[in-house]
């Protein structure tokens, strides 16, 4: 009689009958494996213990344009920036110590002498307590990585824009125009150091309730429009000093949070300049009026004193 563990492996005796009935599951599962293997959607690679490539799926030779052929006939090293080294060395080290890793970020070599950016998960192959090689899921993360750029980069423009705006900016959020950011303009403008502010309600900028500080400096026009522009408004520092702003900006949404950008530019010279204009065009009219009708009376003078001296002079002949 064959004893036999739950698993199918003789324990005792081999058993030919449990053999027999053991291949088809062995090669069913090589079957599965092997079909996993060349339609996932990710290059796969079997590694060796020199870091030589075993195998290499379908999706592997369409990413980077190698045949498999042409694997087996490398290493990773081989594929690999130079500057890469060092860092996918501790990844192996990493790999040895405990078995796997995972998420490394870095760059392939393709046929063509590109390099794609890829993530790569790896997971040794122990046989009799030792790592033989390991299996790597390499992800081509090359357009993710492009977008990451790009986005960064914009975010590193808007910044700059941000910071070196000359009229004053401040970010808040919506929901409860908590302060988000300023830029150094704002501090001089508002009298406030910007560390003092960051996280608070916009109303510390002006000693005021926030919410009813914005309703009142821009009415309902951030609520109800993703712009806004022209919004001239007179507002009282915290010295009590009273300045003149023109605001414009819109609602932007970072990462889910809706945030509103306001760029305060101080007019109050402008605005004091064109009082005196207003003014002095007051006096000039006047003046012009006074004038015109002074030249009205010495017309009308001009006019009765004719016939007055018509009239003296014929006086004697009548």
């Amino acid at each position: 009689m064959c004893l036999s563990d739950l698993n199918g492996f003789a324990v005792g005796r081999p058993c030919n009958i449990n053999n027999r009935m053991l291949e088809p599951v062995e090669h069913s599962s090589e079957a599965r494996y092997r079909d996993l293997f060349e339609n996932a959607i990710d290059p796969i690679f079997v590694v060796g213990p020199d870091l030589n490539y075993l195998d290499a799926n379908r999706r592997a030779t369409e990413v980077f344009g190698f045949t498999k052929e042409e694997f087996l006939n490398m290493r990773i090293l081989d594929l690999i920036p130079p500057e890469q080294v060092i860092a996918s060395k501790g990844a192996f080290s990493e790999l040895r110590e405990k078995g796997y890793y995972e998420n490394f970020v870095g760059k392939m070599r393709c046929r063509d002498g590109t390099f794609r950016d890829i993530e790569v998960s790896s997971s040794a192959i122990v046989e009799d307590g030792r790592i033989i090689g390991s299996t790597d899921i390499v992800r081509d993360i090359t357009e993710r990585k492009r977008s990451e750029d790009a986005l960064r980069e914009s975010e590193i423009r808007a910044r700059l824009l941000f910071e070196y705006n000359p009229d004053a900016a401040v970010l808040f959020d919506s929901r409860d125009a908590t302060i988000i950011d300023t830029n150094a303009p704002a501090n001089r403008l508002f009298m406030r150091d910007r560390y003092d502010v960051l996280g608070k309600p916009f109303g510390a900028l002006l000693e005021n309730d926030s919410l009813d500080c914005i309703a009142g400096i821009l009415g309902v026009t951030v609520f109800e429009s993703d712009t806004f522009s022209d919004v001239e408004r007179t507002l009282t520092r915290v010295d009590g000093s009273e300045v003149v702003v023109r605001i414009h900006g819109g609602r932007l949404k970072v990462r889910g949070t809706e945030e509103v950008y306001c760029v305060f530019k101080d007019v109050t010279n402008e605005v004091q300049l064109r009082e005196m204009w207003s003014n002095s065009l007051k006096h000039l009219i006047q003046s012009e009026k006074l004038s015109f009708i002074g030249t009205l009376v010495s017309g009308f003078a001009h006019d009765i004193n004719n016939p007055n001296q018509l009239i003296s002079g014929n006086v004697e002949i009548l």
